[in-house]
């Protein structure tokens, strides 16, 4: 790389912090899950070199997407693991390939609730309340309140193994509509009990797990959180309840707020062409105002020169790329040397979900390698 960024991307490129965490620039590697694990949620080298190129590729921090702390619940065929100590060895290995070309890497933890298909579990799906899926058209069983806690206890030992594994953080996926988002939404969370009703309540599932996440990794251990500032869906939560959300998040320890929009069942577009280039980049803006820690804004955030911009002006901290480096995963080092014009582009077709969601690994229609780095060398 050369030694100094252009002008225009000069905001993009400044070292930054996540409590202790400490990022060489502001482009963080969105978790998405991919789809790239071994049938039994082992690491294996087909993910292993999707994310090792990225990181070759300059991003601060890699983000790896829905890894499973529920081997029960699963949402996709190639969701990774943490769901015991046999996952351990494959992720340090990961880890290590990982942080050897330059990244930061982090473990998103992602229990899908009632968006686990029975056709991939072999069981009912569960969420807090038997509200039908119009994604996956099941109705889940409601759990107890003993199966909460079976749960929180779930994410906090599979928390503890991504720090023995050399993951540099955790992060919670309460988002797109999976479980932690389904207690958040009062249009999937009808309970009567301490777990349901008010803001507080419908929010306590995720305060317990941030707390015992917590006081099993210890303080300086970064934990973000991935929340969706709007739900999008008829009822759900909207960015108010976001904020006090964020807040009382904060409050009992998290050091990051990774905000996104929408649910994969939401009726409006939230990352086909449709939506402009930095589109909810308000919803990010409006959280923080209301915190004091670091804000990461996601969806198509698809030029460097925009998400330079973004941070300048003080509407975020980071930003979260994650479609664009699918398709090229020299992003960062080709912004870094004012190569803009060679950037490949994300055309937003949605190729990449539609592999996903039929239970395949990702493809793009742009870069035919994504996916298949380990079989095809250049």
């Amino acid at each position: 790389m050369s030694s100094k960024p252009p002008v225009e991307v000069q905001y993009l490129f400044r070292t930054g912090k996540i409590g202790e965490l400490e990022l060489k620039n502001r482009i963080i590697m969105a978790p998405m899950l991919i789809g790239l694990s071994e049938f039994d949620g082992t690491v294996g080298e087909k993910l292993t070199r999707f994310y090792a190129e990225r990181a070759e590729g300059g991003v601060a921090l890699i983000a790896v997407g829905g890894i499973c702390p529920d081997d029960r619940y699963r949402s996709h065929p190639g969701q990774p693991s943490l769901d015991g100590d046999k996952y351990i060895p494959g992720w340090k290995k990961f880890t290590n390939e990982i942080k050897e070309r330059g990244a930061k890497v982090t473990a998103q933890l992602l229990h899908p609730g009632r968006y686990a298909p029975s056709i991939i579990t072999g069981r009912q799906p569960v969420a807090p309340s038997p509200i039908p899926s119009k994604f996956t058209g099941e109705t889940p069983k409601e759990l107890t309140v003993e199966e909460i806690k079976e749960i929180e206890e779930k994410f906090t030992e599979a928390a503890k193994r991504a720090k023995l594994a050399g993951f540099d953080g955790v992060e919670l996926c309460a988002s797109a509509g999976y479980l932690f988002s389904q207690f958040l939404s009062p249009a999937t969370n009808k309970r009567e009990d301490e777990y349901g009703g008010s803001l507080e309540n419908r929010m306590r599932f995720l305060i317990e797990t941030v707390e015992k996440i917590k006081n099993v990794v210890g303080e300086k251990y970064p934990l973000i959180v991935r929340l969706s500032a709007e739900d999008y869906i008829p009822g759900g939560t909207t960015i108010e309840e976001t904020k006090i959300v964020a807040k009382a998040i904060e409050d009992v320890g998290v050091d990051a707020l990774n905000i996104t929009t929408g649910w994969h069942e939401s009726p409006r577009p939230l990352i086909t062409r449709e939506v402009p280039p930095g589109g909810f980049i308000h919803l990010a803006e409006a959280i923080k105002k209301v915190v004091n820690i670091p804000v990461i804004a996601s969806n198509r955030i698809k030029y460097p020169q925009l998400a330079n911009k973004v941070i300048k002006e003080g509407k975020t901290d980071f930003v979260a790329i994650g479609r664009p480096l699918i398709v090229d995963p020299e992003w960062p080092r080709k912004a870094y040397e004012g190569r803009y014009s060679e950037i490949r582009p994300c055309i937003a077709c949605g190729h990449c979900l539609e592999t996903l969601f039929s239970g395949s690994p990702v493809e793009c229609t742009v870069n035919p390698r994504a996916g298949k780095e380990n079989k095809y060398n250049v």
